[in-house]
């Protein structure tokens, strides 16, 4: 991120000042999109905040929120004012005492409860802010699954969560393009309504290949009937067999469009025969970071390597160790033992 300058606003509504950084270009190479549109460092889930643009003003007497991109700078500044000058009369320079009482908009970023609030206010009857403001408030919401994908929000939250998307779907309802669409699809299905969501997924008709890839990471989650918001770039595309015998169905990760570097597999545990996904390798996080960009980028034969740690493959039901690895295509049934697998085929 190249920060090229700074500048000072007004509250809209009243005279309190605010302090901004003016962003120069954005460097998305170090983020994560995930299914909820939104974008998280690389290093963890942590979600980018830089460009949210509503607030709420700090004066008590005033408290009310507003787009931070409405009201115009009243200065501007190439860098940032270091130090106090002093005019030969002892009084502070102009400039330098609107600086020190502007306060730094990024230094109070708005919540759940803010955002909850804002519903409730006049700024969201214009369409365009409840649009923005339910938005940053899924975010928030799902800030709390992105670590920990087995967060159970309250009951109370849980129902302000669903009233939200709700919200979100009454807007997206009449989607005209891809992305609307298939961001409508994610809605029902954090809803936990993947019926729909395999609906409005099914007819989506998309020839762009990043489009594609999306829908068949979404259709997977909402056949899998997973309901957290993911991580799209961790994400695997699944396919689903069926025994030709007794009719079983079993979905698992589809082996041929994963990375081959991970190792992923198709495993059954001999123990209880029990049917799991698993990858072989997975990253040395506390080494891998000391890796440069391009050595990430372009996976550098002699440095990569060696960041990379070799899992045991455990039955994640039993937790046994003595696991092989299982193909659909060759083998039969583990249900009836019989069967052969064929693929069910989910797009035409």
């Amino acid at each position: 991120m190249t920060i090229s300058g700074y500048e000072i606003f007004s509250c809209p509504h009243c005279t309190q000042l605010y302090k901004r950084r003016v962003i120069g270009s954005f460097n998305y190479c170090n983020y994560n999109p995930h299914t909820d549109g939104s974008l998280c460092f690389e290093k963890g889930n942590y979600r980018s905040r830089s460009f949210e643009t509503i607030a709420k003003c700090i004066n008590p007497l005033c408290s009310k929120f507003f787009d931070t991109k409405t009201p115009e700078a009243i200065d501007k500044y190439k860098s940032f004012p270091i130090g106090v000058r002093i005019e030969n009369n002892g009084i502070k320079h102009p400039k330098e005492i609107e600086w020190e009482h502007a306060f730094y908009i990024s230094g109070k970023l708005l919540g759940i409860n803010e955002f909850e609030e804002a519903l409730t206010t006049d700024f969201c009857k214009d369409p365009k802010y409840e649009k923005m403001v339910r938005l940053l408030l899924l975010y928030c919401y799902n800030d709390n699954f992105r670590n920990d994908s087995k967060y159970k929000l309250p009951d109370d939250m849980q129902a302000n969560f669903i009233n939200n998307i709700e919200g979100l779907i009454r807007i997206y309802s009449n989607y005209t393009n891809v992305t609307d669409g298939m961001f409508l699809a994610e809605l029902y299905r954090e809803k936990s309504d993947f019926d729909k969501s395999i609906e409005i997924l099914n007819n989506i008709k998309t020839d762009n290949d990043d489009d594609r890839i999306v829908k068949e990471k979404l259709f997977s989650l909402a056949k899998r009937k997973d309901n957290i918001v993911r991580n799209l770039d961790r994400t695997f595309i699944s396919k689903e067999f069926k025994c030709n015998k007794c009719g079983d169905s079993v979905i698992v990760f589809d082996i041929d469009k994963a990375d081959k570097f991970i190792q992923l597999g198709n495993y059954i545990c001999n123990t209880g025969k029990h049917f799991f996904n698993a990858t072989a390798i997975e990253q040395n996080k506390a080494e891998y970071y000391k890796l440069s960009f391009f050595q990430k980028l372009f996976k550098l034969k002699r440095p990569y390597k060696y960041y990379v740690l070799r899992k045991e493959i455990k039955c994640p039901v039993c937790d046994s160790a003595d696991t092989k690895l299982y193909n659909l295509k060759k083998e039969k049934c583990v249900k009836c033992g019989e069967g052969d697998y064929f693929t069910v085929k989910w797009f035409e």
